[in-house]
């Protein structure tokens, strides 16, 4: 089990999205996950804007700009179904719902009670009819001039939109969306300094064969450090 104190990684927070986005249950995470997701958000954009400033057009700027794209949504879709859950929790707490908090963290605790104290006064809107006030409108009807009669308004014949038959909206054949292609398998040129990748590090040498995200096999394949390579069944 992954220590708290231990730095957050990609892997760890993508296994926590799965889990999270599977289940209508809120999960268990580390109690200092949010300080430790914007560790790894800071981290990685550290290394990013290092690499913008050396070089902006190397496959290793490309691989930590996949990377620091990865943690942000992953981190953003974590926290949006987490504070939906939550939410649901306090709505149940309102309507006198006892419920477990042991799974939240710090933070969440803090957005549950709010949540909580919110829909318990919202709730209580009615029990408290002899504190509203009524407020009397005077509101002074308007007359309208007449200038002309006006003339009854005579409905115009509707209109037949005939529908065409089956054989003549059907295509003949729809043609297949291509699908995108997310990855593409390389052969190495030369041997290459260690790198990183949107979810792992690379450490590649000359005739190696690896399959990679396509943005970063087409920087390699540009500055021609790698070639593509069809893998056939």
């Amino acid at each position: 089990m992954t220590n708290d104190r231990d730095p957050l990684t990609i892997d760890a927070l993508a296994s926590i999205y799965r889990v999270e986005s599977k289940s209508k249950a809120l999960s268990e995470i580390r109690k200092d996950f949010y300080m430790a997701a914007a560790a790894l958000s800071e981290s990685v954009r550290k290394e990013y804007e290092e690499e913008l400033k050396k070089d902006s057009g190397s496959f290793v700027y490309e691989g930590l700009n996949e990377r620091k794209k990865r943690i942000t949504l992953h981190c953003r879709n974590i926290v949006d179904l987490r504070m939906e859950k939550i939410t649901k929790l306090a709505l149940l707490g309102a309507m006198g719902g006892d419920n477990a908090l042991e799974t939240l963290t710090h933070e969440e605790r803090e957005y549950y009670l709010v949540v909580l104290d919110a829909s318990k006064k919202h709730r209580a809107l009615t029990e408290h009819s002899k504190k509203l006030k009524t407020v009397a409108l005077n509101v002074e009807p308007k007359t309208v001039p007449v200038s002309a009669p006006i003339e009854e308004a005579v409905p115009e014949p509707p209109i037949i939109i005939e529908e065409p038959s089956v054989e003549e909206w059907i295509p003949e054949s729809v043609p297949d969306e291509p699908e995108e292609e997310e990855s593409v398998t390389i052969r190495i040129l030369e041997d290459l300094p260690k790198f990183s990748g949107p979810d792992k590090d690379y450490e590649l040498r000359k005739e190696d064969i690896v399959r990679m995200p396509v943005v970063m096999a087409n920087a390699l394949i540009s500055r021609e450090k790698a070639v593509k390579i069809q893998v056939t069944l």
